[in-house]
């Protein structure tokens, strides 16, 4: 499970993305519209608890590790593919 460390580790990878418009977004997370990030300039990372909140101007996304929370960042599908066929 993630704990407070890797939230923290996540918030410092995320954080030469803030000011910038996001590209493109993908997930898996049911009724929730990725293609809703696309366009949106990225204004802050926070955390509380097991959570990491990415403040955008009108709305912020909540991102909750779960038990077996992963990331990629800036990554094509081929590095993901072969990142879980090590796993």
């Amino acid at each position: 499970m993630p704990e407070g460390p890797s939230i923290i580790i996540l918030k410092e990878k995320l954080k030469p993305f803030k000011g910038k418009k996001v590209l493109d977004a993908n997930g898996y997370a049911k009724g929730f519209d990725a293609g809703m990030l696309i366009g949106k300039t990225l204004k802050d990372i926070k955390t509380w608890g097991k959570h990491t909140l990415l403040v955008f101007p009108k709305f912020a996304v909540r991102v909750h590790m779960m038990l077996f929370g992963s990331y990629y960042i800036n990554s094509s599908p081929k590095e993901r593919f072969a990142a879980h066929a090590i796993c």
